[in-house]
Protein backbone atom coordinates (compact mmCIF):
# COMPACT_ATOMS: atom_id res chain seq x y z
CA UNK A 1 0.00 0.00 0.00
CA UNK A 2 1.37 3.40 -1.04
CA UNK A 3 0.32 6.84 0.11
CA UNK A 4 1.19 10.19 -1.45
CA UNK A 5 2.97 12.67 0.81
CA UNK A 6 1.12 15.99 0.53
CA UNK A 7 1.54 17.32 -3.00
CA UNK A 8 4.67 15.30 -3.73
CA UNK A 9 4.48 13.10 -6.84
CA UNK A 10 6.40 10.41 -4.95
CA UNK A 11 4.33 7.72 -3.23
CA UNK A 12 5.64 6.42 0.09
CA UNK A 13 5.40 2.70 0.87
CA UNK A 14 3.33 2.12 4.02
CA UNK A 15 2.93 -1.67 4.27
CA UNK A 16 2.73 -4.85 2.22
CA UNK A 17 1.14 -8.28 2.85
CA UNK A 18 3.08 -11.38 3.92
CA UNK A 19 2.05 -15.01 4.35
CA UNK A 20 1.49 -14.41 8.08
CA UNK A 21 -0.03 -10.92 7.94
CA UNK A 22 1.68 -7.64 6.99
CA UNK A 23 4.99 -5.85 7.17
CA UNK A 24 4.59 -2.32 8.53
CA UNK A 25 7.19 -0.44 6.48
CA UNK A 26 6.76 2.86 8.30
CA UNK A 27 7.42 1.32 11.73
CA UNK A 28 9.79 -1.41 10.50
CA UNK A 29 7.92 -4.29 12.14
CA UNK A 30 6.01 -7.44 11.23
CA UNK A 31 2.32 -7.70 12.08
CA UNK A 32 1.05 -11.27 12.43
CA UNK A 33 -2.62 -12.17 12.08
CA UNK A 34 -4.78 -14.99 13.37
CA UNK A 35 -7.68 -15.83 11.04
CA UNK A 36 -10.65 -18.15 11.47
CA UNK A 37 -12.04 -20.68 8.97
CA UNK A 38 -13.74 -17.91 6.95
CA UNK A 39 -10.57 -15.86 6.57
CA UNK A 40 -11.77 -13.29 9.13
CA UNK A 41 -8.92 -11.48 10.87
CA UNK A 42 -9.59 -12.03 14.57
CA UNK A 43 -6.33 -10.90 16.19
CA UNK A 44 -3.33 -8.92 14.91
CA UNK A 45 -0.18 -8.93 17.03
CA UNK A 46 3.52 -8.06 16.93
CA UNK A 47 6.64 -8.62 18.94
CA UNK A 48 6.56 -6.23 21.91
CA UNK A 49 9.49 -4.50 23.55
CA UNK A 50 9.64 -7.22 26.20
CA UNK A 51 9.87 -9.89 23.47
CA UNK A 52 6.34 -11.15 24.08
CA UNK A 53 3.36 -10.97 21.73
CA UNK A 54 1.57 -7.61 21.84
CA UNK A 55 -1.98 -7.42 20.48
CA UNK A 56 -2.41 -4.52 18.08
CA UNK A 57 -5.92 -5.22 16.77
CA UNK A 58 -8.75 -7.50 17.94
CA UNK A 59 -12.07 -8.11 16.21
CA UNK A 60 -15.31 -10.03 16.69
CA UNK A 61 -18.01 -10.06 14.02
CA UNK A 62 -21.71 -10.49 13.54
CA UNK A 63 -22.45 -13.26 10.96
CA UNK A 64 -22.41 -10.95 7.92
CA UNK A 65 -19.28 -9.04 8.95
CA UNK A 66 -20.29 -6.05 11.03
CA UNK A 67 -17.83 -5.48 13.87
CA UNK A 68 -19.10 -6.18 17.40
CA UNK A 69 -18.26 -3.26 19.71
CA UNK A 70 -16.16 -4.48 22.59
CA UNK A 71 -13.46 -3.39 24.96
CA UNK A 72 -9.95 -3.65 23.59
CA UNK A 73 -8.37 -2.77 20.29
CA UNK A 74 -10.38 -2.67 17.09
CA UNK A 75 -8.58 -0.27 14.77
CA UNK A 76 -9.96 1.37 11.63
CA UNK A 77 -8.17 4.17 9.80
CA UNK A 78 -7.54 5.74 6.40
CA UNK A 79 -5.25 3.50 4.29
CA UNK A 80 -4.47 1.39 7.37
CA UNK A 81 -3.25 -2.19 7.30
CA UNK A 82 -5.78 -2.85 10.08
CA UNK A 83 -8.68 -2.19 7.69
CA UNK A 84 -8.38 -5.76 6.36
CA UNK A 85 -10.85 -7.60 8.57
CA UNK A 86 -13.92 -9.68 7.62
CA UNK A 87 -13.02 -12.40 5.05
CA UNK A 88 -9.66 -10.59 4.90
CA UNK A 89 -11.28 -7.83 2.83
CA UNK A 90 -10.61 -4.11 3.19
CA UNK A 91 -13.16 -2.06 5.15
CA UNK A 92 -13.89 1.22 3.34
CA UNK A 93 -14.66 4.65 4.77
CA UNK A 94 -18.27 4.03 3.70
CA UNK A 95 -18.53 1.05 6.06
CA UNK A 96 -18.66 -1.44 3.17
CA UNK A 97 -16.14 -4.18 2.40
CA UNK A 98 -14.35 -4.25 -0.96
CA UNK A 99 -14.53 -7.76 -2.47
CA UNK A 100 -13.25 -6.75 -5.89
CA UNK A 101 -16.27 -7.11 -8.15
CA UNK A 102 -18.68 -5.62 -5.60
CA UNK A 103 -18.94 -3.90 -2.24
CA UNK A 104 -20.78 -5.66 0.59
CA UNK A 105 -22.77 -3.89 3.33
CA UNK A 106 -22.10 -5.90 6.53
CA UNK A 107 -24.85 -4.20 8.52
CA UNK A 108 -27.58 -5.73 6.31
CA UNK A 109 -25.65 -8.62 4.71
CA UNK A 110 -26.29 -7.47 1.14
CA UNK A 111 -24.33 -6.36 -1.89
CA UNK A 112 -24.65 -2.83 -3.24
CA UNK A 113 -25.14 -3.95 -6.85
CA UNK A 114 -26.52 -6.92 -8.81
CA UNK A 115 -24.49 -10.14 -9.06
CA UNK A 116 -22.87 -10.32 -12.50
CA UNK A 117 -23.13 -14.14 -12.35
CA UNK A 118 -26.72 -14.10 -11.14
CA UNK A 119 -27.77 -16.71 -13.69
CA UNK A 120 -25.72 -19.28 -11.76
CA UNK A 121 -27.72 -18.77 -8.54
CA UNK A 122 -31.24 -18.21 -9.79
CA UNK A 123 -32.84 -19.44 -6.59
CA UNK A 124 -31.37 -16.55 -4.59
CA UNK A 125 -31.62 -12.77 -4.68
CA UNK A 126 -28.93 -11.12 -6.80
CA UNK A 127 -28.03 -9.00 -3.77
CA UNK A 128 -27.69 -11.90 -1.29
CA UNK A 129 -24.29 -12.42 0.31
CA UNK A 130 -23.03 -16.04 0.59
CA UNK A 131 -26.45 -17.57 -0.16
CA UNK A 132 -27.65 -16.13 3.18
CA UNK A 133 -25.39 -18.65 4.96
CA UNK A 134 -22.15 -16.81 5.88
CA UNK A 135 -21.02 -19.59 8.23
CA UNK A 136 -20.74 -22.21 5.48
CA UNK A 137 -20.12 -20.05 2.39
CA UNK A 138 -17.80 -17.24 1.36
CA UNK A 139 -17.51 -15.07 -1.77
CA UNK A 140 -13.81 -14.61 -2.58
CA UNK A 141 -14.19 -11.89 -5.23
CA UNK A 142 -17.83 -10.76 -5.05
CA UNK A 143 -18.87 -12.75 -8.10
CA UNK A 144 -19.99 -16.15 -6.85
CA UNK A 145 -20.43 -17.87 -3.47
CA UNK A 146 -18.50 -21.03 -2.71
CA UNK A 147 -18.25 -23.39 0.23
CA UNK A 148 -15.59 -22.54 2.78
CA UNK A 149 -13.14 -24.99 4.36
CA UNK A 150 -12.82 -27.10 1.20
CA UNK A 151 -9.47 -28.56 2.24
CA UNK A 152 -10.63 -29.51 5.72
CA UNK A 153 -13.97 -30.94 4.53
CA UNK A 154 -12.19 -32.90 1.80
CA UNK A 155 -9.88 -34.44 4.40
CA UNK A 156 -12.79 -35.41 6.64
CA UNK A 157 -14.78 -36.84 3.72
CA UNK A 158 -11.83 -39.01 2.68
CA UNK A 159 -11.48 -40.28 6.23
CA UNK A 160 -15.15 -41.17 6.34
CA UNK A 161 -15.00 -42.80 2.91
CA UNK A 162 -12.24 -45.06 4.17
CA UNK A 163 -14.43 -46.09 7.08
CA UNK A 164 -17.53 -46.70 4.93
CA UNK A 165 -15.76 -48.57 2.13
CA UNK A 166 -13.92 -50.83 4.56
CA UNK A 167 -17.16 -51.62 6.35
CA UNK A 168 -18.75 -52.55 3.02
CA UNK A 169 -15.82 -54.74 2.01
CA UNK A 170 -15.90 -56.53 5.37
CA UNK A 171 -19.59 -57.21 4.91
CA UNK A 172 -19.12 -58.58 1.41
CA UNK A 173 -16.14 -60.75 2.32
CA UNK A 174 -18.07 -62.24 5.21
CA UNK A 175 -20.52 -63.57 2.57
CA UNK A 176 -23.28 -64.96 4.77
CA UNK A 177 -21.90 -63.65 8.05
CA UNK A 178 -23.42 -60.74 9.97
CA UNK A 179 -21.74 -57.36 10.34
CA UNK A 180 -22.69 -55.98 13.73
CA UNK A 181 -20.91 -52.73 14.52
CA UNK A 182 -18.88 -49.88 13.03
CA UNK A 183 -20.00 -47.23 15.49
CA UNK A 184 -16.71 -47.11 17.37
CA UNK A 185 -14.63 -45.94 14.43
CA UNK A 186 -17.15 -43.30 13.42
CA UNK A 187 -17.27 -41.99 16.98
CA UNK A 188 -13.55 -41.24 16.80
CA UNK A 189 -13.63 -39.28 13.51
CA UNK A 190 -13.83 -35.94 15.31
CA UNK A 191 -10.84 -36.70 17.54
CA UNK A 192 -8.64 -37.68 14.61
CA UNK A 193 -9.60 -34.63 12.52
CA UNK A 194 -9.03 -32.24 15.43
CA UNK A 195 -5.57 -33.72 15.84
CA UNK A 196 -4.92 -33.22 12.13
CA UNK A 197 -5.91 -29.54 12.36
CA UNK A 198 -3.65 -28.89 15.32
CA UNK A 199 -0.60 -30.95 14.43
CA UNK A 200 -0.87 -32.15 10.84
CA UNK A 201 -0.57 -35.71 9.55
CA UNK A 202 1.78 -36.98 12.28
CA UNK A 203 -0.61 -35.86 15.02
CA UNK A 204 -3.52 -37.47 13.18
CA UNK A 205 -1.60 -40.76 12.96
CA UNK A 206 -0.91 -40.62 16.69
CA UNK A 207 -4.53 -39.83 17.57
CA UNK A 208 -5.72 -42.55 15.20
CA UNK A 209 -3.71 -45.08 17.18
CA UNK A 210 -5.39 -43.91 20.36
CA UNK A 211 -8.80 -44.08 18.70
CA UNK A 212 -8.30 -47.65 17.54
CA UNK A 213 -7.18 -48.63 21.03
CA UNK A 214 -10.16 -46.90 22.65
CA UNK A 215 -12.68 -48.57 20.38
CA UNK A 216 -11.22 -52.07 20.21
CA UNK A 217 -8.59 -52.44 22.92
CA UNK A 218 -6.42 -54.21 20.37
CA UNK A 219 -2.83 -53.16 21.04
CA UNK A 220 -1.62 -55.05 17.98
CA UNK A 221 -3.86 -52.97 15.72
CA UNK A 222 -2.58 -49.77 17.29
CA UNK A 223 1.03 -50.68 16.58
CA UNK A 224 0.21 -51.90 13.07
CA UNK A 225 -1.66 -48.67 12.35
CA UNK A 226 1.26 -46.50 13.47
CA UNK A 227 3.64 -48.39 11.21
CA UNK A 228 1.35 -48.50 8.18
CA UNK A 229 -0.04 -44.98 8.10
CA UNK A 230 1.55 -41.92 6.56
CA UNK A 231 -1.32 -39.55 7.27
CA UNK A 232 -3.56 -40.51 4.35
CA UNK A 233 -7.11 -39.81 5.59
CA UNK A 234 -8.68 -42.66 3.60
CA UNK A 235 -6.27 -45.13 5.21
CA UNK A 236 -6.90 -43.66 8.64
CA UNK A 237 -10.64 -44.11 8.30
CA UNK A 238 -10.17 -47.62 6.95
CA UNK A 239 -8.08 -48.83 9.87
CA UNK A 240 -10.32 -47.13 12.40
CA UNK A 241 -13.23 -49.15 11.06
CA UNK A 242 -11.23 -52.38 11.12
CA UNK A 243 -10.38 -51.74 14.74
CA UNK A 244 -13.99 -51.02 15.69
CA UNK A 245 -15.79 -53.65 13.61
CA UNK A 246 -17.02 -56.91 15.11
CA UNK A 247 -17.60 -59.73 12.63
CA UNK A 248 -19.62 -62.82 13.44
CA UNK A 249 -18.39 -65.39 10.95
CA UNK A 250 -20.97 -68.10 11.58
CA UNK A 251 -23.94 -68.39 9.26
CA UNK A 252 -26.88 -66.30 10.41
CA UNK A 253 -30.45 -67.26 9.71
CA UNK A 254 -32.10 -64.93 7.23
CA UNK A 255 -28.80 -63.50 5.89
CA UNK A 256 -28.80 -62.90 2.18
CA UNK A 257 -25.96 -63.25 -0.29
CA UNK A 258 -25.15 -61.03 -3.22
CA UNK A 259 -27.45 -62.89 -5.62
CA UNK A 260 -30.36 -62.59 -3.19
CA UNK A 261 -29.70 -58.85 -2.77
CA UNK A 262 -29.82 -58.37 -6.55
CA UNK A 263 -33.16 -60.16 -6.69
CA UNK A 264 -34.48 -57.95 -3.90
CA UNK A 265 -33.35 -54.81 -5.74
CA UNK A 266 -34.99 -55.93 -8.97
CA UNK A 267 -38.26 -56.54 -7.16
CA UNK A 268 -37.94 -53.19 -5.38
CA UNK A 269 -37.35 -51.39 -8.68
CA UNK A 270 -40.61 -52.76 -10.04
CA UNK A 271 -42.40 -51.64 -6.86
CA UNK A 272 -41.00 -48.11 -7.26
CA UNK A 273 -42.23 -47.90 -10.85
CA UNK A 274 -45.72 -49.08 -9.95
CA UNK A 275 -45.83 -46.71 -6.94
CA UNK A 276 -44.85 -43.78 -9.15
CA UNK A 277 -47.59 -44.65 -11.63
CA UNK A 278 -50.21 -44.92 -8.89
CA UNK A 279 -49.18 -41.57 -7.43
CA UNK A 280 -49.41 -39.88 -10.81
CA UNK A 281 -52.84 -41.37 -11.40
CA UNK A 282 -54.07 -40.13 -8.01
CA UNK A 283 -52.68 -36.63 -8.76
CA UNK A 284 -50.53 -36.75 -5.61
CA UNK A 285 -47.22 -36.99 -7.35
CA UNK A 286 -44.05 -35.86 -5.52
CA UNK A 287 -40.93 -34.82 -7.39
CA UNK A 288 -39.36 -38.28 -7.02
CA UNK A 289 -39.92 -41.81 -5.66
CA UNK A 290 -37.08 -44.20 -4.80
CA UNK A 291 -36.52 -47.59 -3.20
CA UNK A 292 -33.84 -48.37 -0.62
CA UNK A 293 -32.51 -51.67 0.77
CA UNK A 294 -30.40 -52.41 3.86
CA UNK A 295 -29.61 -55.87 5.20
CA UNK A 296 -32.68 -57.31 3.48
CA UNK A 297 -35.02 -54.58 4.69
CA UNK A 298 -36.63 -52.36 2.06
CA UNK A 299 -38.59 -49.12 2.03
CA UNK A 300 -40.03 -46.63 -0.43
CA UNK A 301 -39.09 -42.95 -0.07
CA UNK A 302 -40.61 -39.84 -1.61
CA UNK A 303 -39.23 -36.33 -1.87
CA UNK A 304 -40.70 -33.61 0.32
CA UNK A 305 -40.13 -32.06 3.71
CA UNK A 306 -37.05 -33.16 5.71
CA UNK A 307 -37.69 -35.86 8.33
CA UNK A 308 -38.45 -34.76 11.89
CA UNK A 309 -35.83 -37.17 13.26
CA UNK A 310 -32.41 -37.64 11.69
CA UNK A 311 -30.54 -40.92 12.17
CA UNK A 312 -27.38 -40.48 14.31
CA UNK A 313 -25.30 -41.88 11.44
CA UNK A 314 -26.34 -38.90 9.27
CA UNK A 315 -26.04 -36.07 11.78
CA UNK A 316 -22.38 -35.33 11.03
CA UNK A 317 -22.69 -35.00 7.26
CA UNK A 318 -25.97 -33.07 7.57
CA UNK A 319 -24.20 -30.51 9.77
CA UNK A 320 -21.33 -30.29 7.29
CA UNK A 321 -23.80 -29.46 4.53
CA UNK A 322 -25.34 -26.66 6.61
CA UNK A 323 -28.27 -28.41 8.31
CA UNK A 324 -31.66 -29.75 7.22
CA UNK A 325 -33.41 -27.58 4.63
CA UNK A 326 -30.26 -25.62 3.75
CA UNK A 327 -29.81 -25.06 0.02
CA UNK A 328 -26.24 -25.92 -0.87
CA UNK A 329 -24.23 -24.50 -3.77
CA UNK A 330 -25.85 -27.13 -6.02
CA UNK A 331 -29.24 -25.52 -5.33
CA UNK A 332 -30.77 -28.55 -3.57
CA UNK A 333 -32.07 -28.38 0.03
CA UNK A 334 -30.49 -30.86 2.43
CA UNK A 335 -32.75 -33.70 3.57
CA UNK A 336 -35.64 -33.18 1.14
CA UNK A 337 -34.74 -35.83 -1.44
CA UNK A 338 -36.44 -39.20 -1.72
CA UNK A 339 -33.10 -40.94 -1.16
CA UNK A 340 -32.52 -39.08 2.11
CA UNK A 341 -35.96 -39.88 3.49
CA UNK A 342 -35.71 -43.56 2.56
CA UNK A 343 -32.12 -43.97 3.75
CA UNK A 344 -32.78 -42.13 7.00
CA UNK A 345 -35.69 -44.45 7.83
CA UNK A 346 -33.58 -47.57 7.28
CA UNK A 347 -30.76 -46.20 9.44
CA UNK A 348 -33.18 -45.38 12.24
CA UNK A 349 -34.29 -49.03 12.12
CA UNK A 350 -30.67 -50.26 11.97
CA UNK A 351 -28.57 -48.27 14.49
CA UNK A 352 -25.39 -50.25 13.82
CA UNK A 353 -25.54 -49.81 10.03
CA UNK A 354 -23.70 -47.15 8.02
CA UNK A 355 -24.99 -44.89 5.20
CA UNK A 356 -22.66 -46.49 2.65
CA UNK A 357 -24.31 -49.89 3.14
CA UNK A 358 -27.65 -48.74 1.75
CA UNK A 359 -28.56 -49.74 -1.80
CA UNK A 360 -30.86 -47.49 -3.85
CA UNK A 361 -32.96 -48.09 -6.93
CA UNK A 362 -33.16 -45.42 -9.62
CA UNK A 363 -35.40 -42.58 -8.49
CA UNK A 364 -38.45 -42.06 -10.71
CA UNK A 365 -40.29 -38.80 -11.37
CA UNK A 366 -44.02 -39.75 -11.34
CA UNK A 367 -45.09 -36.93 -13.68
CA UNK A 368 -42.80 -38.11 -16.47
CA UNK A 369 -41.79 -41.66 -15.55
CA UNK A 370 -38.15 -40.71 -16.15
CA UNK A 371 -35.16 -41.49 -13.95
CA UNK A 372 -33.98 -38.67 -11.65
CA UNK A 373 -30.21 -38.67 -10.99
CA UNK A 374 -29.08 -38.65 -7.36
CA UNK A 375 -28.18 -35.11 -6.24
CA UNK A 376 -24.74 -34.11 -4.94
CA UNK A 377 -26.08 -33.79 -1.38
CA UNK A 378 -27.22 -37.43 -1.34
CA UNK A 379 -24.03 -38.63 -3.02
CA UNK A 380 -22.06 -37.05 -0.20
CA UNK A 381 -24.47 -38.32 2.46
CA UNK A 382 -24.52 -41.95 1.30
CA UNK A 383 -20.98 -42.09 -0.17
CA UNK A 384 -22.13 -42.84 -3.72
Amino acid sequence: MYNRICSSPIAALQFFPTAEGFYDYENNEYIYQYKDHLGNVRVSYKKGQDGLAEITDQNDYYPFGMNIPREGKAIVGVASLYNYKYNGKELQETGMYDYGARFCMPDIGRWGVVDELSEKSRRFSTYTYALDNPIMFIDPDGREAEQCCKKQLSWLNEYRKGAWSTAGNILKSAAKGTYTSVTGGIREVGKVYNAYQKGGASAAVNQHGKSVYETSGAKGLVEAGKKALTGDPHALGSLATIGAAAIITHKAGGSKGVASTEATMNELTNTVKSTASEMYASKKAPAAVVGAELNGQTTIGVSGAPPSTVAPQLEGVVNELGGLGTRTASGNPVGCCAEFNAGNQLLLNNPSATPGQINFTDAIRPRTGKVVPMCDNCKTTFEK
